[in-house]
């Protein structure tokens, strides 16, 4: 019994918000995903980080690449803790014995990992076994737990009938040893610990049945002789391209494509005008969304790289049309069809970075730098490879030399219908080898009934394991101790023995308040082995935010006005840090309490998750009107000592 889509959407939202469950969301092309990841984005209140295995795949996901947020290299990795690294001139070969003596992070990097929620890996089936493990290994290590990717919730999106991870002959040879083969799914991390399988069936970019079909058998490895004698009804090996207006010639190579749009150009009279992106503070040049000089002409066609995102619908990314008039400062499109032609507007691409909001302890993108520019390209050809994603009424194709399994598809599956079609050559399509291993993954598709179980289950589960998280002080406790063992014996007279008697007080009210936590977390395993009443459950959670935010709230002022009292002192840098890495523990403390109320409630109501109710005013406030109070109190006492 297969789900309709609108109603798996549904499944995987509730899975992603309600469960810490790890998601595979997968589907033939045209299904939805990149939709279902900005719904995702777009109402998730977990703690959240979206990662590509590419800069442009990151680039188009609203991400950042896998190797920048995880500061891992490109290399071949071994998931083996003895294996010594070795190097020469053709591979860089890692192990975690490697990563575990020469990896490092950056203070703010580990502090987004540590409060990371969610993970989303967009085109994921270009991500290699041995990645997935390394990046394991770094959560693992980073967060100190040794759950499944540190206890991160991990959602996998991609099409695995698609662009296949790339290795090299030298490094599946030392590979072959530790995976029976590369995708995601066949790493050693997910051996017990596979992600919920979720196929996206209903396809919104073809609607031909006939079509359906055939790019169906043709990404199931079931493509048939009937299927090859429809496809070459729709060879034309004579078909001109710069006759026929609108069509985009898919082809296998950068520089064919690009042969051919210069070409096709430089045949067009005229002058050439050219337009250069508008880059802003830190945009590298690898990750251009598009060439940083646009060179055109009145009457190039052009295909637009981006969705309208006024809200009109005017254009799509993929959308092929005329430039109908040009100069320095505007340019309009024509498109086939179309009433009305298109002013095209400036579009602006982001390169971001993730970094935790010290007042929230939310995880936040931040913006390092900008790409403005007109969002066109030319458009009388475009490799395979850059086609993902994109939708064409019409297209040549030429599969006689595609060197990858799934190309084909990829390409084919570009197209609406077959009646925009037209193939270059005959062909022989390679055989897709590694369909048996994605078929095994795929079996493990639960059916809906499973699917509500998950969810059901899940739910409980994620909120029992989050609210042990947020009644444990052990941690906190750990970090009071170490500060004064550290520091008890500093004179009194010094900065950081100034301090002792009020941490050496504060640490007993948090050792008494602990024991007072493990009691109130044996009530909670207690109630959830059993069925109980909800309100119950919603009551003492409430009643437990009140009794230790009134212990909590008063630390955490002491903390935040030595902290201020400190920073006007020279020299005390590391005193300040210290300090500082207690304050984030209750601060930590008194949001994640705060965070659980709405979690139960959101759990007991069976409700979905609002991300303006839950960051409501004392969420995103709190600690920083409580600065703002100790820094004008620190001044106004300066000022009497001062006078």
């Amino acid at each position: 019994m297969s789900l309709e889509t609108s109603n798996l959407q549904e499944k995987v939202l509730q899975l992603v918000h309600k469960t810490g469950q790890s998601v595979f969301v997968t589907g033939k092309a045209g299904t939805g995903k990149t939709t279902l990841l900005k719904k995702i984005m777009d109402t998730t209140i977990k703690n959240t980080a979206v990662v590509a295995p590419t800069g442009i795949a990151a680039l188009n996901a609203g991400g950042v690449t896998i190797h920048s947020f995880f500061q891992i290299a490109p290399a071949t990795y071994i998931p083996d803790p003895q294996f010594y690294p070795q190097q020469n001139s053709y591979q860089k070969i890692e192990s975690l014995y490697s990563l575990n003596k020469v990896f490092s992070l950056s203070a703010a990097k580990k502090d987004v990992i540590r409060n990371l929620e969610l993970l989303i890996i967009d085109e994921v089936s270009m991500l290699r076994a041995d990645l997935l493990d390394a990046i394991n290994f770094v959560l693992q290590k980073i967060r100190r737990n040794r759950q499944a990717f540190g206890g991160v919730q991990v959602l996998f999106i991609g099409d695995l009938f698609q662009l296949p991870p790339v290795v090299k002959n030298e490094e599946w040879e030392i590979l072959q040893r530790y995976y029976p083969g590369m995708f995601f799914f066949q790493a050693k991390c997910l051996v017990n610990h596979m992600p919920v399988y979720i196929e996206l069936k209903t396809i919104y970019r073809q609607s031909d049945a006939l079509f359906i079909k055939i790019l169906n058998n043709l990404r199931n490895n079931t493509f048939v002789a009937d299927d090859k004698k429809i496809l070459e009804s729709y060879i034309k090996p004579d078909f001109q391209l710069l006759d026929n207006p609108g069509y985009i010639f898919l082809t296998t190579h950068n520089y064919k494509a690009d042969n051919i749009n210069q070409t096709a150009l430089s045949q067009i009279k005229g002058k050439d005008y050219f337009f250069k992106a508008e880059i802003e503070g830190e945009f590298p040049d690898k990750i251009f969304p598009m060439e940083e000089v646009l060179t055109l002409r009145k009457g190039a066609q052009v295909m637009f790289t981006k969705n309208d995102i006024s809200g009109e619908k005017k254009y799509f990314n993929g959308k092929i049309g005329k430039i109908t008039t040009l100069s320095e400062n505007e340019i309009v499109v024509t498109c086939e069809g179309d009433n009305h032609p298109i002013t095209v507007d400036k579009y602006e691409w982001f390169h971001k970075k993730y970094e935790v909001n010290e007042n929230t302890k939310d995880v936040e993108e931040k913006v390092l730098g900008s790409f403005v520019h007109y969002p066109l390209k030319l458009a009388w050809a475009i490799t395979v490879h850059k086609s993902q994603g994109l939708t064409f009424d019409k297209a040549v194709i030429d599969v006689a030399d595609v060197f990858q399994p799934g190309q084909a598809y990829v390409a084919l599956s570009r197209l609406r219908s077959l009646g925009g079609l037209v193939l270059k050559s005959d062909f022989e399509l390679p055989p897709l080898s590694i369909s048996s291993d994605i078929k095994t993954f795929s079996d493990l598709e639960p059916q809906e009934d499973q699917l509500g179980m998950f969810i059901r289950q899940g739910s409980k589960t994620y909120l029992l394991h989050y609210l042990l998280k947020t009644f444990d002080f052990s941690e906190g406790t750990a970090i009071w101790k170490k500060y004064v063992s550290e520091n008890g014996h500093e004179p009194a007279n010094s900065p950081a023995g100034k301090y002792i008697p009020q941490i050496r007080e504060a640490l007993l009210v948090w050792e008494k308040t602990s024991l007072v936590a493990v009691q109130f977390s044996n009530w909670l395993k207690q109630y959830f082995s059993v069925e109980q009443d909800k309100t119950l459950l919603k009551e003492k959670i409430n009643g437990a935010f009140h009794h230790f935010f009134a212990l909590l709230d008063p630390m955490e002022e002491n903390l935040l006005t030595w902290m201020t009292e400190i920073s006007f002192i020279k020299r005390s840098k590391t005193l300040f840090n210290e300090l500082a890495e207690i304050e984030d523990i209750v601060l930590t403390q008194i949001l994640r309490m705060h965070k659980a109320i709405y979690l139960t409630d959101m759990w007991v109501n069976d409700s979905e998750p609002d991300k303006n109710r839950m960051e409501d005013d004392f969420f995103k406030t709190y600690r920083s009107k409580k600065l703002e109070k100790v820094r004008q109190k620190v001044k106004e006492s300066r000022l009497d000592v001062d006078s």
